[in-house]
């Protein structure tokens, strides 16, 4: 819709009234929205009503482009009446019953890519507007490689490549001295095209990172809740995004048979690319509502409970992005781009409105596996279905014979019993089940279990699981008194849930071990010993609310605390070190007077001071 030059409203703002905001309206260049109101004109004593943005001005600092006429020639706006002029000292025209063509809903990914066609150009490259300056730490060597050999059948693609690379100025010639000089690693597409990497082993060792965190697959998918329907858009060259300073460039020159280059943008292959990439990617694209960034992967989600609104709810999140793209001037990729699909491969996982899966992908590998014929093989087995470990509770029980073949003084043999076991484990990645998305709107339930040998949890919403946990008993863990181990299994849950569960009012927390619902009400100093103190001490930030649940109902945590052994040692954390580790002053019920004569005797005593010197 068109609306009154600022100039006209300031002009002529004494000879009008106006209604309060009763509609919002869309520009006519789609740009942004503003609120619309009635408004009442007086000329020449006569009154003409029109809609428009009188009180408040578009979102988006633009100016108008497009009159009447020539949107009704393009036929972005319909008339259900004719165009009248009034004959007054100024002329207006006024246009009844105006109604804007309705925007056209996306369905297929081609009604994207139309509309956005410059954040999908691929002839361009994408700048996030950052420059980075790589900081390399003292005393550091510099490294010039030799020049690498490109094979005959790929030289003129890598020729054309470095080429293109020049013209949109991701790279330039190099004809002085420098330092540092790596060598290209050519990575072959699968679409025949070339990607230029850049090798620096030494390099990489000398750069000092930013340690920016990179999102997990727990936080994204703790927020995923609702969410019905997935689109998944990949940034084009997501590292040239980011310009380099002229002292980190010259430190990115690398050597070819057709010369030197010196990398202006971001280079893959650098230490610190990911990272640098992600921080400004997550920084340009912050505030979108249902939007979610990894590494070089934005996805998009749709909301509702019914398909209208979902679609909606999609749309609006995917508009506010492109949008967003477009204004911070960041390049998709069209051939990669997953639109208004109802489950997506995302970080390795697949995702549903109903919950989380495995990749099938990752399922369908691991299912075609053949029998190892050796230790390595083995490694490589375990390791990828490691990968899966969260899905599969009894996956520690059922693998201990396999893991047993790692050991140095076990020969490696393959009986009948291990190829039993070996499909076994095929069985279990074929059937694992789905995990459903953490709420924080839902009440949160934590199963907690402790055996002879392991402490097994599980986090439920609605009675689904949402995530599991276990581990194996230390040595010293396993001469604890069984209550001991029930709340150990309970400090061991909150730490392994601690992101899904700190901050929440109340956490249900079921145990089929009595005695502890009514220790874990009491106060500190009231618990049996030192060691369920200090544990109650870990359990203080959080706000618990135990019950005892009889053990034929705390199915899930018993399975996983019946874990067999493995490598229990190693798996010794770092919070349960820290449990034995506490201030007496805050056990102990003491007065003022009381401690600090305490005190004063601990400064005289000789042998507690030689105790104090050697800790």
């Amino acid at each position: 819709m068109n609306h009154f030059s600022s100039v006209c409203r300031a002009r002529w703002s004494r000879e009008y009234t106006s209604t309060r905001p009763s509609k919002r309206i869309n520009a006519i260049n789609n740009i942004g929205r503003m609120d619309a109101a009635t408004c009442e004109y007086r000329l020449d004593k006569k009154s003409v009503q029109f809609l428009v943005d009188c009180e408040q001005a578009s979102d988006v600092a633009v100016e108008p482009i497009l009159g009447l006429n020539t949107s009704l020639e393009l036929g972005f706006i319909t008339l259900s009446s004719e165009v009248q002029l009034k004959s007054t000292r100024r002329s207006v025209c006024v246009i009844s019953n105006t109604k804007v063509a309705p925007r056209k809903k996306w369905t297929v990914v081609e009604d994207v890519t139309a509309e956005f066609q410059d954040v999908f150009d691929h002839t361009t490259v994408g700048d996030l507007g950052a420059t980075h300056h790589i900081k390399l730490k003292p005393e550091v060597h510099p490294v010039v490689y030799a020049q690498r050999r490109v094979q005959e059948p790929i030289r003129e693609k890598v020729r054309a490549h470095l080429d293109e690379l020049v013209e949109q100025e991701v790279i330039a010639p190099v004809n002085e001295a420098t330092d540092w000089v790596g060598s290209p690693v050519i990575v072959l597409k699968k679409n025949g095209s070339v990607r230029l990497c850049l090798d620096v082993k030494e390099l990489n060792s000398a750069i000092c990172r930013e340690h920016y965190t990179i999102p997990t697959e727990q936080e994204v998918s703790a927020r995923l809740a609702g969410a019905r329907i997935f689109s998944l858009f990949d940034t084009r060259q997501g590292f040239h995004h980011i310009r380099l300073d002229y002292e980190s460039s010259l430190l990115c020159t690398f050597n070819t048979p057709f010369g030197r280059y010196r990398w202006l943008r971001l280079p893959f292959g650098l230490r610190s690319s990911p990272e640098v990439f992600q921080k400004h990617l997550m920084h340009a694209l912050e505030g979108l509502e249902g939007v979610f960034i990894c590494a070089d992967d934005v996805l998009v989600v749709g909301y509702g409970d019914n398909p209208e609104e979902i679609s909606n709810s999609h749309d609006r999140n995917c508009q506010a992005l492109l949008e967003r793209c477009r204004i911070k001037n960041i390049r998709l990729n069209h051939a990669k781009v997953r639109f208004k699909m109802s489950d997506i491969i995302y970080m390795g996982h697949r995702l549903t409105p109903q919950g989380l899966s495995p990749d099938p992908s990752k399922v369908t590998a691991i299912t075609h596996m053949p029998p190892p014929q050796n230790v390595t093989q083995l490694r490589g087995f375990l390791s990828t279905v490691a990968y899966l470990a969260r899905y599969l509770p009894r996956l520690s029980a059922v693998a201990e014979p396999l893991r047993t073949l790692q050991k140095k003084d076990v020969e490696f043999q393959w009986p009948p019993a291990l190829q039993k076991t070996f499909e076994e484990i095929k069985m279990l990645v074929t059937t694992a089940p789905v995990l459903q998305y953490y709420d924080p709107r839902l009440p949160v339930t934590l199963q907690c279990d402790a055996s002879n040998y392991g402490l097994g949890a599980a986090i439920l919403q609605e009675g689904k699981p949402v995530a599991y946990a276990f581990r194996s008993l230390t040595s010293a863990e396993k001469n604890y008194a069984q209550i001991e181990k029930e709340m150990l299994a309970i400090v061991f849950a909150t730490h392994r849930f601690d992101q899904l569960i700190y901050g929440l009012p109340v956490i249900q927390v079921q145990t089929d071990h009595k005695p502890l619902e009514s220790i874990l009400r009491r106060p500190i100093n009231d618990a049996p010993n030192k060691r369920l103190q200090s544990m109650m001490l870990k359990l203080q930030r959080y706000n618990l609310d135990t019950h005892y649940v009889s053990g034929k109902h705390v199915t899930i945590a018993d399975t996983l605390s019946r874990q067999l052994p493995s490598d229990a040692e190693k798996q010794q954390s770092v919070f349960t070190v820290n449990l034995e580790q506490h201030r007496l002053a805050l056990d102990l019920a003491v007065t003022p007077a009381t401690l600090l004569d305490l005190q004063n005797e601990t400064a005289n005593d000789e042998e507690l001071q030689a105790v104090i010197t050697a800790i």
